[in-house]
């Protein structure tokens, strides 16, 4: 789908309609707090390097991650880059950042992204923005995208990192009706083009990386819905995927046993022009 911005007044109803969306998102993270690290343990380890390098660091550089959760990701990125500065953790929910406490090299702010970027005083302070299967979740992308090139430096760069597939999750997708795939082709370009509005140079990559997981830890993922699209569904839904992989592709595999699956990841790097 592709993404537009226009302006139009903000009705009674958009408003009601933004705060639950807001709410539906806090609460869901708000009952994964808890679990959210074990539940990407995973996928963090099978991406963290080719992000690191994307973001391109040098050790002054001053860096946000934007939906940063628990500050986990954000840790080992100052670790892995050798950061002098702490990287702040840009995150609207308080049980996740209270998960984060005490994390090495990581400032917690509880903020959206888009209160994080509208504050003036920011302006010109900024290296690396890093939204890592947040993006989605902004309102007003254009606005945002705006206010990062503001606060970013000479040179600065944003990059989003979003799934496109799960190949594992993609089966149990099929079976209850939910989409497999996500950040389509024609949705990249509407992004790239909000970006090139707000003054950057974009170019977009698309990832291929293995994934390990063993059954029974992909099936507490599920059953934690452990992905905010999972948050309308109901655990008997899920169950009943479970129930139809079993008799179908997972039937062999012993719940300690591996699942070998793929992890496909879009990146689309803006760099301030």
């Amino acid at each position: 789908m592709l993404l537009t911005v226009i302006c139009l007044p903000v009705t009674r109803t958009q408003l009601a309609f933004k705060a639950k969306v807001s709410f539906v998102l806090l609460d869901h993270y708000c009952k994964v707090a808890e679990s959210y690290d074990d539940y990407y343990l995973e996928l963090d380890q099978a991406q963290i390097e080719s992000v690191v390098e994307s973001l391109d660091l040098q050790p002054d550089h001053v860096m946000a991650d934007i939906g940063g959760g628990t500050g986990r990701f954000a840790e080992e990125i100052f670790q892995l880059a050798g950061l002098k500065k702490k990287i702040l953790c840009v995150e609207p929910s308080a049980e996740m950042l209270e998960k984060g406490k005490g994390r090495k090299g990581v400032e917690p702010v509880l903020k959206t992204g888009e209160e994080f970027f509208s504050d003036v005083s920011l302006r010109g302070t900024l290296d690396r923005v890093l939204f890592k299967y947040s993006f989605h979740h902004l309102s007003d992308p254009l606005s945002v995208f705006k206010d990062i090139e503001r606060s970013l430096r000479p040179n600065g760069l944003c990059l989003i990192v979003s799934i496109r597939s799960i190949s594992c999750y993609k089966r149990f997708a099929e079976v209850t009706g939910l989409a497999g795939e996500y950040h389509p082709s024609d949705e990249n370009q509407g992004i790239c083009q909000m970006f090139k509005e707000a003054n950057f140079n974009v170019e977009t990559s698309v990832i291929e990386l293995p994934l390990i997981l063993r059954k029974a830890k992909f099936y507490s993922m599920l059953r934690g819905h452990f992905m905010s699209s999972l948050y309308s569904i109901s655990d008997q839904q899920i169950e009943k995927g479970i129930e139809v992989l079993e008799q179908r592709e997972f039937s062999r595999i012993e719940e300690n046993e591996e699942i070998s699956s793929t992890l496909t990841h879009v990146l689309i790097k803006a760099r301030k022009s």
